[in-house]
């Protein structure tokens, strides 16, 4: 059996946009984030994993949709008015790729210095996480984008 390194992926200081699932707070990154939007009509795509809720149509383009919540194993919460999509745009190499993650809330925009960063080094799901961060007496966990919308490695499938 074939044994595979997982690529650790430490969070870096910077400016992280700031949203909620459920009672938690996580970053993303701010230079990923394209835009934010309420609430699209999402179509289903037989087969996806779970945790892709489905496709949206984003002014002509179709765009790929996580549910955060699915994805890290969380319970289903109903949708309010501030549930919103961070549409995200992912550069690996030479692609481009643009999805979109479903959060409770989209609260403010972060800025983390380096020392208030720890690394997160869990698998699964949790690869997704790049760092967890301290501010102000709270934690926030840190989200690697690519992994997100792509699974372990970037450009790997979710």
């Amino acid at each position: 059996m074939e044994t595979t390194t997982r690529n650790p992926v430490t969070a870096a200081p910077g400016s992280y946009l700031g949203f909620r699932l459920g009672a938690e707070t996580y970053g993303l990154d701010i230079g990923v984030v394209q835009e934010i939007s309420g609430m699209l009509p999402v179509t289903r795509v037989p087969g996806a994993p779970d945790h892709v809720r489905g496709v949206v149509n984003l002014r002509g383009r179709v765009v790929q949709v996580v549910d955060l919540r699915r994805l890290f194993g969380m319970e289903a919460a109903t949708e309010t008015r501030r549930t919103s999509l961070v549409v995200c745009r992912i550069e690996d190499g030479e692609q481009t790729a643009v999805a979109a993650a479903v959060v409770d809330d989209v609260t403010e925009v972060l800025n983390i210095d380096a020392a208030a960063i720890a690394p997160h080094s869990g698998g699964g799901a949790g690869a997704a996480v790049a760092g967890l961060a301290q501010l102000g007496g709270a934690v926030i966990i840190l989200l690697d984008a690519a992994r997100v919308f792509f699974g372990d490695e970037p450009g790997g499938a979710a």
